[in-house]
């Protein structure tokens, strides 16, 4: 297994390699459609509900409107940034491969993505003592919209890895990332601590109604213990929780999380307790590798064998919230895989396979 240190040497200088080649693609997305936006008139003034409920129409050239230009792709403008408080709806549109076009209703290829600032979690853990007791729930996160961009590309696992597996993702926010889980064949379980109204509306807006019914929504705090989180999930789902050994069932093929994975000593025995021998755990921490492997690394490797770095580059770009703190590489995105069939003891040195692929991709099948 490489050294720690030399990972992250290599997912930086792999990460710098395809944040330079993206610059092609980036200038293409501009001369086309959404070429909306000059120095003058840059996207938080034309977009921004701060300067009116439209955005400023005199921005936008001929045969453009504020539904072409005001929308997260993946290389349009918005500073680089999530458009956090400033936008009720944010509009993104999806990249679809041909049989996903012939599959996909018109009115469902573009999301519309609702926020609400004025949704608060008030965490009752270590977190309410270290930020001061709560923060908006009801915004796209750096981790959301990254895990969105890579299901939309399957995740860089074929597309019939999706179709028909139980997927469940440990915090959900507003639901844009399992809408895409959702559209991409899979029966899916999103888990909130508080769930959001927008979480619903994002799920009634944006997904047909024979898909809606694939789609449970449950409210848990995974800081509980694990026994109490098992009877949760399994009287939200429909599961099983056996008498003789606490088992869970039945268990999760895709496993994800976006939001920087609070509480991990629980998030992590709780992931391995639902997940499948051949499950895939997708994870986005909407923060530097090195800072999440020092953070959450060795409860990972507690339950999980295999571990896949991968560099966002070409799904996201840059786009992140103002509270990410990414690094000069960018946020990355982790597989975990290789379930271990029991857990370490918190005193073992794990051993394992962490290594740098190459970066996350479109390259599923259609």
């Amino acid at each position: 297994m490489a050294p720690i240190g030399m990972i992250f040497v290599m997912f930086y200088l792999l990460a710098s390699f395809w944040k330079a080649g993206s610059a092609e693609s980036e200038s293409v997305w501009n001369e086309g459609k959404l070429a909306c936006f000059d120095d003058k008139y840059p996207f938080r003034v034309c977009c921004s509900r701060i300067f009116g409920p439209r955005g400023n129409a005199l921005c936008f050239g001929t045969g453009l409107s504020f539904e072409d230009c005001c929308c997260l792709a993946p290389w349009n403008d918005n500073d680089g940034r999530l458009p956090l408080l400033s936008t009720e709806m944010i509009r993104i549109p999806l990249r679809l491969s041909p049989a996903q076009l012939r599959a996909t209703p018109v009115q469902h290829r573009v999301l519309q993505i609702y926020q609400a600032a004025s949704e608060e979690y008030h965490d009752p853990g270590e977190f309410h003592l270290a930020r001061g007791g709560a923060w908006p729930s009801g915004l796209l996160w750096t981790g959301g919209y990254q895990l969105l961009r890579w299901f939309e590309c399957f995740a860089d696992l074929p597309a019939h890895a999706w179709r028909g597996k139980r997927f469940i993702e440990f915090g959900a926010g507003i639901g844009a990332a399992g809408v895409v889980a959702a559209l991409n064949g899979a029966n899916v379980t999103l888990i909130e601590a508080v769930p959001n109204e927008v979480l619903g509306m994002n799920i009634l807006k944006n997904l047909p109604e024979s898909v809606r019914s694939r789609v449970v929504v449950c409210q848990m705090n995974w800081s509980r213990p694990l026994h109490h989180n098992l009877r949760r999930l399994a009287s939200c789902t429909g599961g099983n929780v056996s008498r003789q050994d606490g088992s869970f069932s039945p268990k999760y093929d895709l496993v994800a999380n976006g939001v920087s994975a609070y509480f991990p000593t629980q998030l992590f025995e709780l992931i391995h307790a639902v997940s499948s021998v051949e499950a895939r755990v997708l994870i986005a921490p909407g923060e530097g590798i090195e800072a999440f492997w020092e953070r959450a690394g060795q409860f990972a490797a507690r339950y999980f064998t295999q571990a896949v770095v991968r560099a966002d580059a070409g799904l996201t770009v840059t786009h992140q919230s103002a509270w990410a703190s990414c690094g000069a590489a960018g946020c990355p995105l982790l597989e975990l895989s290789g379930r271990r069939l029991t857990a370490l003891e918190s005193e073992a040195e794990p051993q394992w396979n962490l290594k740098v692929h190459e970066a996350a991709a479109c390259k599923g099948e259609g």
